[in-house]
């Protein structure tokens, strides 16, 4: 940014951005810059993945959604094949509702660690400042109070006039809510969408008839085991096994 000090007003990235404000008024220390960064490289990569393998597990499983997303899919992308660009991305509505929908179901991340900063008052239970919380997102999303039929796998829910646009962040705790939600929601969204409408634009995906049923593992996060998904493809005879 020293030879091209023009970035300081117009920065063109999440790294050029933050360093922008730490010049204009120090609102970054180092170790935030440092922190923040290290969350943008890493923390979207397995979750994302993560988020991926059970989105087409599900797709795969459910015909009736598959026919729509790939409907969305031609008549979005075109002869293109692949989104070109965010506006073309912002159309896949539908592709976002199914993502929404896998990670309302298969978070990654099954909690999140709070603290609470002043003293709160949840429900009758008192919450003195400075103390730990553990929000298990699963659980709330899961519950029918929430979500009604919550354990079925339904995007619709997720389209206006359901869990419309102006209540579906906070009804979906994938990436926290509020001030503190993940700083990579939007992004791993858009690499989710993209991943997911160039897939169905050109694959037909259906269950491995002789895979082992799927589970979990817990690591850093909650990733899928034993995801295996027979690919079509939609232009052409044959089609192959992949597993993640």
């Amino acid at each position: 940014m020293t030879a091209r000090p023009e970035l300081f007003d117009r920065p063109e990235n999440f790294l050029q951005g933050m360093l922008a404000a730490q010049a204009l008024d120090g609102r970054y220390s180092e170790e935030e810059l440092f922190g923040n960064s290290l969350v943008m490289l890493l923390a979207g990569e397995d979750t994302t993945a993560a988020t991926l393998g059970w989105t087409v597990w599900y797709v795969s499983r459910h015909p009736e959604v598959q026919a729509r997303l790939a409907a969305e899919a031609d008549e979005v992308l075109g002869e293109a094949g692949v989104p070109i660009d965010h506006e073309t991305t912002a159309e896949l509505r539908y592709t976002e509702a199914v993502i929404r929908e896998a990670l309302r179901l298969r978070a990654p991340s099954p909690f999140i660690a709070l603290e609470a900063l002043t003293d709160t008052q949840i429900a009758d239970i008192r919450v003195p400042s400075g103390t730990g919380v553990a929000l298990f997102t699963r659980y709330a999303t899961n519950q029918s109070a929430t979500f009604p039929d919550a354990r079925a796998f339904s995007p619709e829910r997720w389209l206006n006039g359901n869990n419309g646009k102006a209540d579906r962040t906070k009804a979906s705790l994938a990436f926290g809510a509020g001030p503190r939600f993940c700083p990579r929601r939007n992004l791993a969204l858009l690499e989710a969408k993209v991943a997911l409408a160039t897939v169905v634009r050109n694959f037909r995906l259906a269950p491995d008839p002789m895979a082992r049923p799927v589970q979990e593992r817990f690591t850093f996060t909650m990733v899928p085991d034993a995801v295996h998904i027979a690919i079509h493809a939609r232009t052409a005879t044959g089609s192959a096994f992949i597993g993640v």
